[in-house]
């Protein structure tokens, strides 16, 4: 084949999001990877609203025909419950296979060459090679997921990597008379682990458990979940178990010469955020636009940029998860105060800064510590006396 502008190394949604932006802004775009579609993944498989509008922007309109739309985000344990609204339209879950595959469709529409089947290696002094033929391309982008083999081979060394643990997801099916999913993202917690249930449509949803124990299973945790359990009693399980590991880590860097990482290859969050489709369609657009100025290092501080939200909000996560009173705590907290709740999700979103937060958190505090009945009680003493 001839050179291309771009390669792409790895069909994920994440490849496929860098080729579609990329192909956009007039870029000739090829994809490789091992796998055939569709590719499937462990995840929770809730698309948040931003992720929505990025799909769209790529020419990929997501609605109930693919899935389910997700309203909000709830938190809950054995003592309480709390749930917050997006504030910026609905997400939408919808299985990752679906997904996959509208992305590649859209794809060979926009005319990029996807080379399905094809295994890629890293050549020790540059350059890639697939069934034994070199890789033509002006730039590489390497997009091969958590266990990316190419980017450390291309020179990319890990930062730091503070956390590991595992997941394992299960897709169940409810009969039309028991069809009682919430538009919401539900997130159960107990000690040391955490349950997610995502509708996904046709009155199936997706239930993924993020946990330290290896080998550990949906169906393993389901007991430790009665709510949960009690609402899958009348379902059945509509695909096999699928397991991954979840990591919080950093590179060093994200490009190298005319190569750089995107995705999960590129660093990660635990999945407890949520962050991982999102943050790879942010990469996406962020790095065509750098690579269409002729400026790639400013993919480099983009990313960085875009790093500092999830990893902030990982820390958080990752905390309550390590101390169960203290996620006991925290989810009767937010139950009891919906906007701050409401508050951390547009955070989480990027739709407030952390500083925001603090300010309209401390202005909130200060407004019912001036409602107190010791503080109307010395503003009409004041008033009293002429103050």
């Amino acid at each position: 084949m001839t050179g291309m502008d771009a390669v792409v190394l790895g069909g994920g949604p994440a490849g496929l999001a860098a080729a579609l932006a990329l192909a956009q802004r007039g870029r000739r775009v090829a994809v490789y990877d091992a796998q055939r579609p569709p590719i499937d993944k462990a995840c929770g498989e809730g698309l948040m609203p931003e992720a929505v509008r990025l799909l769209r922007a790529l020419g990929l309109a997501l609605d109930e025909r693919d899935g389910a739309p997700i309203a909000g985000i709830s938190f809950h344990d054995a003592q309480a419950s709390a749930y917050a609204a997006f504030d910026r339209g609905k997400g939408l879950g919808v299985r990752r296979t679906r997904l996959q595959a509208r992305m590649a469709a859209r794809a060979a529409e926009m005319g990029i060459a996807l080379h399905w089947g094809a295994a890629v290696q890293a050549l020790p002094g540059g350059g890639f090679v697939s069934a034994g033929a070199a890789i033509r391309g002006d730039f590489f982008v390497i997009a091969d997921g958590l266990c990316s083999t190419l980017a450390p081979a291309s020179g990319f060394r890990e930062h730091n990597c503070c956390s590991t643990r595992y997941a394992s997801r299960g897709q169940f099916h409810y009969r039309p008379r028991e069809r009682t999913m919430a538009d919401e993202v539900e997130v159960h917690w107990r000690s040391g682990e955490q349950l997610y249930v995502t509708p996904l449509g046709d009155g199936e949803a997706g239930v993924v458990l993020l946990t330290g124990i290896r080998g550990r299973r949906v169906c393993d945790a389901l007991p430790d979940f009665p709510a949960v359990a009690n609402r899958l009693a009348g379902a059945w399980r509509t695909l096999t178990m699928r397991g991954a590991v979840t990591r919080t880590r950093s590179l060093r860097e994200v490009i190298r010469g005319n190569i750089a990482v995107l995705g999960d290859a590129a660093g990660s969050v635990d999945a407890v955020t949520g962050e991982g489709i999102l943050s790879a369609l942010r990469q996406a657009h962020a790095l065509a636009d750098a690579l269409t100025a002729g400026e790639p290092q400013r993919y480099a501080a983009a990313h960085r940029q875009m790093a500092k939200g999830p990893q902030s909000m990982a820390r958080l996560l990752l905390l309550l998860d390590r101390h169960p009173r203290l996620e006991r705590w925290f989810v009767a907290r937010m139950a009891k105060r919906p906007k701050t709740f409401a508050a951390l999700l547009r955070m989480h979103l990027g739709e407030q800064t952390w500083a925001g937060f603090v300010r309209s958190e401390a202005a909130a505090w200060m407004h019912v510590r001036d409602r107190s009945p010791s503080s109307l009680c010395a503003m009409k003493a004041q008033r009293e006396r002429g103050l």
